[in-house]
């Protein structure tokens, strides 16, 4: 007779039932899983919840109907195929901001916000004009210079990004820049914007150039940015004029030595051709002031 085996029998008895409590606790957990997820899709999936509404501030109204239709399209489509990217819990905020920026340059700063639960609100603060940068060349017909209404001009922000179409009324409030290979379609004033005048340093340079010169009595009305870093400054001044017609000097100068250095140049010469006038009691008149040429600066 075979001895029998008590705790053998069980051992196998535990074993089997710490077995179905390990499958009955995974299959609860499993379906708390499927339950949890059912309810959140539910749940996200709520009409209350999904936005369909964009409130914008801040900007040109013609902008807001673009503005509206940029963020819902950029909140669009699903998470994983089972959330909804448009719902107010979850929505993207970068998403939101990039449409924003992508839709118009004219952004300094973006507040979002949700209004409710189908609402969200866009508050934009629009940029500080640096400059204005416009197409092609001057106009010295009328004797200075201006913004005519058929002209392609832009205001640019303190990098030299061109982001919002400049109008005849803005008058000489701000330094301007004409720019003739500014990359635009004849017949558009869109396509201009988001693009730079020229490179922010180079932009930065000549801004420097633009009020140094007016603090050293230059009225400056307007520089001409052209190829290979050559530039032309356009001068108005009573006493140093080309006739009586126009009273515009052009002044040449490059990027071939630092624009300061030129600038110095045009004010020690500007200097003393000035004082020579008033002793003569006289006008000198110009038709241009070379100053790219070291200490000599030549003149007509």
């Amino acid at each position: 007779m075979s001895p029998r085996h008590p705790h053998h029998k069980q051992s196998t008895t535990f074993a089997k039932r710490r077995r179905n409590r390990i499958i009955l606790i995974c299959g609860l957990v499993v379906l708390n899983l499927v339950v949890w997820s059912f309810s959140s899709v539910s749940f996200f999936s709520l009409n209350a919840l999904n936005i369909d509404n964009v409130q914008v501030s801040g900007v040109d109204p013609s902008l807001v109907p673009v503005l509206q239709a940029a963020v819902l399209d950029s909140i669009q489509g699903n998470y994983l195929g089972l959330f909804s990217r448009s719902n107010t819990l979850i929505y993207s905020r970068s998403h939101v901001l990039d449409a924003v920026k992508r839709t118009t340059p004219d952004v300094s700063s973006v507040e979002i916000y949700r209004i409710g639960g189908e609402t969200i609100g866009i508050d934009i603060k629009e940029k500080d004009a640096a400059a204005i940068a416009c197409m092609g060349y001057p106009d010295f017909s009328g004797g200075n210079l201006g913004i005519d209404a058929d002209e392609d001009c832009y205001f640019a922000d303190s990098t030299g990004l061109i982001y919002k179409k400049a109008t005849s009324t803005t008058g000489d409030i701000y330094p301007r820049y004409y720019v003739p290979t500014l990359n635009t379609n004849a017949g558009s004033t869109m396509d201009a914007l988001g693009s730079y005048a020229t490179s922010t340093p180079e932009f930065m340079q000549l801004q420097k150039m633009y009020f140094e010169s007016q603090k050293y009595g230059m009225k400056v009305d307007a520089i001409s940015i052209k190829d290979a870093g050559e530039y032309e400054m356009y001068i108005e001044s009573p006493e140093l004029s080309i006739d009586a017609e126009s009273s515009v000097t052009v002044v040449y100068f490059n990027n071939q030595r630092p624009l300061l250095d030129e600038l110095a140049n045009l004010v020690s010469f500007w200097s003393t051709m000035r004082s020579k006038s008033k002793l003569r009691t006289a006008t000198t008149t110009f038709d241009y002031i070379d100053v790219r040429y070291g200490a000599n600066v030549f003149y007509k």
